[in-house]
């Protein structure tokens, strides 16, 4: 995205909006819109310098930073995106669902081959009634809420039923408690 002038895009975007913004005499309102999009707020700290400092080492150490924190948001991102397919797609048997199918778009070289030939492939084959060579991800069981309880000893908390335990146990604060615990042992 560096390299296809996503730096360039921002700038000439929050240029824009302040233009437009100072034409109606409005205060800059970052809390709503574009601006919660993935990319404006991890470089918001460079696009607010002046034009002069942009070639600035400090404008090169911010660049760095929000490019650091646009990884980490997009992993976020991709995490929240796959949590939320896995349970509206896989976890519920009780509805009708299409397949859903996984394709490994991690190496960037191979995307025609492993990503874009196979997915053509599944669309083709769906549109024709027939069966793709690639196997869609199994169903999963959906989490049942019984009355069950569970105890996290990491957080000192009890948790009723599936559901919460398993959202307490994948939520960052569990993560961090249970790194504290480990360094205090």
């Amino acid at each position: 995205m560096m390299e296809r002038g996503l730096l360039k895009e921002l700038t000439e975007f929050h240029e824009q909006y302040n233009r437009e913004r100072l034409k109606e005499n409005q205060l800059p309102n970052y809390t709503k819109g574009i601006w919660q999009s993935i990319g404006f707020k991890e470089f918001h700290r460079y696009l607010i310098l002046p034009d002069v400092k942009r070639n600035s080492e400090e404008a090169q150490v911010l660049i760095k930073e929000g490019v650091e924190q646009l990884k980490q948001v997009t992993r976020k991102y991709s995490r929240k995106q796959v949590k939320w397919i896995r349970n509206r797609f896989l976890r519920r048997p009780d509805r009708q669902v299409p397949p859903v199918y996984m394709l490994d778009a991690t190496d960037l070289s191979a995307w025609e081959t492993v990503v874009s030939k196979l997915a053509a492939e599944v669309v083709e084959a769906f549109m024709e009634g027939k069966e793709p060579s690639v196997s869609p991800l199994p169903l999963e069981d959906a989490l049942s809420n019984e009355e069950t309880t569970f105890y996290c000893e990491s957080c000192n908390k009890v948790f009723v039923g599936q559901i919460q335990w398993e959202s307490h146990i994948e939520s960052r604060k569990h993560y961090k408690m249970k790194k504290r615990v480990v360094k205090q042992t």
